[in-house]
């Protein structure tokens, strides 16, 4: 069975803040075609894998009040093998949850999720 979430080994959690270290193996789903021969970790899974690991430890909203991304940058593409650090802190005034992709080669990707409040 092919595995949509990297490994995820939570290191630091607050009420609005929380880190984890993501083993990226070869065996993820998001590989398979993407790119045979020289694999890299597209843009739209590293912005899933924050939306998906942030309501282990933050409460954010579901889903489906997804309203739109804000400053997203993508600067290093990721390899399998690579262990990445994301960072996440969640803004409730905002309804934003900003993330951060990081490894010992440097940055990855950042940005900012953009969620519907409960009356809109």
């Amino acid at each position: 069975m092919t595995e949509t979430l990297p490994q995820a080994v939570w290191i630091e959690s607050s009420g609005h803040a929380a880190a984890a270290m993501l083993d990226v193996g070869a065996h993820l789903a998001v590989f398979d075609g993407h790119f045979p021969g020289t694999p890299i970790v597209p843009g739209v899974a590293q912005v899933d894998w924050a939306m998906a690991l942030a309501p282990q430890r933050l409460p954010v909203p579901p889903r489906e009040r997804f309203l739109r991304l804000e400053v997203l940058k993508f600067q290093a593409i990721i390899r399998p093998g690579t262990q990445v650090r994301l960072d996440l802190a969640w803004e409730p005034a905002r309804q934003a949850l900003a993330f951060r992709l990081s490894s010992a080669a440097g940055a990855h990707a950042s940005g900012r999720i953009i969620f519907r409040s409960e009356h809109g």
